[in-house]
């Protein structure tokens, strides 16, 4: 019996004057050359390399921390689980109690993406304010229980703490995939996970396409 196969985009559509994260640059799109006017439509594109559905590496927060052509691609591509957080609202936190109900997928190795509804604010000024918030114990649990990867919907891991927890995560070489999108159109808790960067030279971040495969 043939076996059926689902794909599911977990990226936000990049476009021009899309949100981005306070102080960052904008998303521009321009016209570099027009179809009627040269023969092909080329488009100059602007950004900076935490817009959107993004990944972060050390040197985003650490000195002569890893950039993003270092990146461990074993890392991006493979088994993943997804948490279930769904009644984290504003200004909640996930909590190392929170994690614990599901400490059987946090093993050395994993891709771990925690899901909390959070993308669905995506496009509003809220979706930036008062975001669930990874607790500095939380993170340095994650990095003891050994995972490779950790994906979310809020567009950073902690509103007030964030250097601190982006240094626990980052520090630990654990990938940080930030501002995903659909998580709630998974329906395994386990599936084949594929999160590839721009071969950016030297940078400290890009966005990403990121899918889950359900088979």
């Amino acid at each position: 019996m043939a076996s059926t196969r689902s794909i599911v985009d977990l990226t936000h559509k990049l476009r021009s004057g899309a949100p981005t994260y306070p102080g960052d640059p904008p998303v521009e799109f321009h016209a570099h050359g027009r179809l009627e006017e040269v023969g092909y439509n080329i488009t100059q594109v602007m950004f900076g390399v935490h817009s959107g559905t993004h990944l972060d590496v050390p040197c985003h927060c650490l000195v002569d921390g890893c950039t993003v052509e270092c990146l461990d691609l074993d890392k991006c591509i493979g088994t993943a689980h997804i948490v279930h957080l769904d009644d984290k609202g504003p200004g909640s936190s996930i909590t190392l109690d929170d994690l614990e109900a599901d400490a059987a997928w946090f093993t050395p190795g994993a891709r771990i993406l925690l899901h909390t509804g959070w993308s669905e604010r995506y496009g509003k000024e809220e979706f930036y304010q008062d975001f669930p918030a990874i607790e500095p114990e939380a993170a340095r649990w994650m990095v003891e229980r050994g995972i490779v990867l950790l994906g979310i919907e809020q567009p950073s891991v902690h509103p007030e703490k964030h250097k601190e927890v982006h240094k626990i995560i980052l520090g630990s070489e654990i990938v940080l995939v930030e501002s995903m999108a659909h998580l709630d159109k998974i329906e395994r808790d386990d599936f084949r996970l594929i999160v590839l960067p721009m071969n950016l030279d030297v940078l400290d971040g890009s966005p990403v396409r990121a899918v889950a495969v359900e088979e």
